[in-house]
């Protein structure tokens, strides 16, 4: 049998560690904070191509946009904001909370803005990341390395273009909703509006009201809501609904001054968003009486055009394409000055768009909310065997657990495909994943691992388990619908949603499968964590040694006899 030397230090001595994270929106924020919080003998940076933090908050300036979940439940759980001033807040004052709490917790001492990662590869020889970053300013590119990547590119970063041929051709002004002109004049311009998604139905009213004329091309059904957990709000402060959410000053004094008061307004309105899972199954009630009550709502809505009616309302159940708030929407759509559209288009032309009936529509400016090619990263990120995450997520992600990539150690999504939840709020993934995360980092730092990556076995179980929730015809994302949720398609893989209730993500990533993992070590002992048997509170003087008496775990005693009794 071979003998190893122990290593002399002691067991809590831990390594140096360091990690770089892709992106400095609240995925990246939320993993800053914990890193630093969690892992010691840490070095940790941000790249972020953008020029502030914020991510989609910072990058998105398009009228109109904002959230379309309540503040108050679209933060921090550790770092609330008492200071909102409406219950949907505009997406500048989002992106305000995102920079004060990335000052709050010294995050801009390790970003680097308008530097952008080019290319990243996994070196299996020394166990780090390879990154080449280019600096945005000076044009420049150096190289960086890591034993930990967490991605956080996000979904909303590598916008697209409509499939539409003959783009360039157009010679006005075109824009994606993800890069918004703000030096544009819209001001009596005809424009054509491409999209039906959340974007476009946050952009529509805006546009409406300052265009000389608006031509809206929507191609799919459209589940149209009231907003996301109004009726909690109204329930307590029916007021709001005449102010179209913006605070009271009597509410905000109230939020900011009484925290017991805004705990328990913020925990009830995420009960009643936590407990609407059932919505999602073909055949619960909460399904019937959701797509009862939105019809009835776009009937009304639309009770002088029923012809329009007819043509948006969807024949596939709520839930199957992602239902988006109406705030205002329907009533810009029936303007005088606006034109629905539901003819496919042909191509592009120099002066504006041919439709397929052969018609040609000239405008001065196209704007295309049409979506992202989400989760696909822009730059080469190349893992072992020349795997290429560009390649790996192109057509159908695969992932295990959304969490990690079969071949790329050492490598988190935060967050990835399969990681969306259809009801709930994506903030608490965001911190449910980064935790998860970080508790891997911490177990290879502790436990001298060099690398670790989901095994073939797991990936594919994952795989197999994703394809038969949303193929048995129990949940609505099985159903024939054009879904973002399926990549724009009407069939296929659901690549975004999480199997399940958000509660449910939450306990499934409570803690790590490590025999999921498949490891290599810094060291061939598998033991040399253990070092030369001393902790450093023994070696260190007046360190607690009984500390563990302060953290006794009393349990409790049974009122029966029989209580779990053989």
């Amino acid at each position: 049998m071979p003998s190893f030397d122990f290593e002399n230090r002691s067991i809590d001595d831990v390594r140096p560690i360091r990690v770089l994270i892709i992106g400095a929106g609240p995925c990246g924020i939320i993993s800053a904070i914990r890193l630093r919080q969690r892992i010691k003998n840490l070095s940790i940076q941000i790249f972020e191509k953008n020029d502030e933090f914020g991510g989609t908050w910072h990058q998105h300036r398009y009228p109109g946009v904002g959230c379309d979940i309540p503040a108050l439940s679209y933060q921090l759980t550790f770092d609330p904001n008492r200071e909102w001033t409406s219950m949907y807040p505009c997406g500048k004052e989002i992106g305000d909370y995102w920079k004060r709490v990335a000052k709050k917790y010294r995050l801009y001492d390790i970003a680097k803005f308008c530097h952008e990662v080019i290319h990243a590869q996994w070196d299996d020889k020394t166990g780090k990341w390879k990154m080449m970053v280019k600096d945005l300013v000076t044009g420049t590119s150096f190289d960086d390395e890591a034993d930990f990547v967490f991605n956080c590119i996000g979904q909303f970063n590598n916008w697209k273009w409509p499939d539409i041929p003959n783009r360039q051709e157009y010679k006005g002004m075109i824009m994606h909703s993800a890069a918004w002109n703000e030096t544009f004049d819209f001001g009596e311009k005809k424009v054509a509006l491409i999209g039906s998604g959340s974007s476009a139905v946050q952009i529509l009213p805006k546009l409406q009201s300052i265009v000389g004329h608006l031509d809206a091309y929507i191609r799919n059904q459209m589940w149209l809501s009231p907003r996301f957990g109004a009726d909690y709000t109204l329930q307590n402060h029916p007021e709001l609904g005449e102010r179209n959410f913006v605070l009271t000053d009597d509410l905000r004094k109230r939020f900011s001054s009484d925290s017991e008061y805004y705990d328990r307004y913020r925990k009830g309105m995420e009960t009643g968003m936590n407990s609407l899972h059932g919505f999602t199954l073909l055949d619960h009630p909460l399904q019937a009486a959701f797509r009862e009550f939105m019809t009835k709502d776009m009937k009304e809505k639309l009770a002088n055009y029923p012809h329009l009616f007819s043509k948006l309302l969807p024949t596939f159940p709520a839930g199957c394409r992602r239902v988006t708030p109406d705030v205002g929407f329907l009533e810009a759509l029936v303007r005088d000055n606006v034109t629905y559209i539901d003819q496919n288009i042909r191509r592009f032309t120099p002066t504006g768009l041919e439709t397929f009936d052969g018609t040609i529509h000239d405008y001065d400016a196209i704007v295309c909310a049409t979506g992202y090619n989400s989760f696909v990263p822009s730059f080469p990120f190349v893992g072992r065997d020349l795997a290429d995450l560009r390649e790996k997520f192109k057509n159908t992600p695969t992932t295990y657990l959304s969490v990690a990539v079969e071949n790329f150690p050492n490598m988190f999504l935060i967050t990835g495909p399969n990681s969306e939840v259809g009801t709930g709020h994506s903030m608490i993934v965001f911190e449910k994943v980064a935790d998860y995360a970080v508790k891997c980092v911490a177990k290879a730092q502790f436990e001298q691992i060099k690398a670790m990556c989901p095994s073939h076995q797991a990936v594919v179980h994952w795989t197999n388990h994703l394809s038969s929730y949303f193929s048995d015809h129990r949940t609505v994302y099985g159903e024939p619908c054009r879904s973002a949720y399926r990549d724009g398609k009407t069939k296929g893989s659901n690549t975004a949603l999480w199997p399940g209730s958000v509660l449910h993500l939450i306990r499934a990533l409570q803690e790590p499968r490590w025999q999921d993992f498949e490891y290599q070590y810094l060291n061939e002992n598998l033991f040399a964590y253990l070092g030369d048997g001393w902790t450093d509170l023994e070696k260190k003087a007046g360190g607690d040694t009984a500390y563990y008496l302060d953290e006794i775990d009393v349990p409790p005693i049974p009122q029966s006899a029989s209580v779990n009794a053989g």
